[in-house]
């Protein structure tokens, strides 16, 4: 997990109640996150030692602080399997985060939006709409593009 605000938060707790085994959480701020339980806490910048061994890398750093990062993690220009699996929590704009991720394995925060957005819509307007996949899959072809 890159970045400890509200969705990371959010993120952590989902993580925990399905059992994942290690979650590791980079923040830039090391002193909030430094004494938190069911995680283990990392400077940013201790990032790149740790990105190859993940099974799953989250972002939740948003667009405008790309230009703070100096992180030293390749950028994935093949289909190689040595990256984890990423999700940019960032829905409205792409972050560095996913230029680092093997294109077959990266999702995109919008996923999340959407998956918010109907309840949301339900709760509001008591109407509950479906979440159709098969127009979530092509508005992610057409952000590809």
């Amino acid at each position: 997990m890159i970045g400890y605000g509200g969705a990371a938060k959010a993120i952590i707790y989902s993580l925990i109640k399905t059992r994942f085994k290690k979650i590791r959480v980079f923040n830039r701020d090391f002193a909030k996150i430094e004494n938190l339980k069911e995680i283990t806490p990392h400077k940013l910048s201790e990032f790149e030692n740790y990105f190859k061994e993940a099974d799953l890398a989250i972002n939740t750093i948003p667009v405008n602080f790309s230009k703070d990062l100096k992180l030293n993690i390749p950028t994935t220009a093949d289909d190689s399997q040595t990256t984890p699996h990423g999700f940019d929590a960032c829905y409205n704009q792409q972050t560095f985060f996913l230029n680092h991720i093997n294109h077959r394995k990266q999702f995109y925060g919008y996923h999340m939006l959407i998956h918010q957005a109907a309840p949301c819509f339900h709760k509001w307007f008591g109407i509950k709409p479906e979440v159709d996949i098969k127009l979530v899959s092509l508005f992610e072809e057409l952000l590809k593009q």
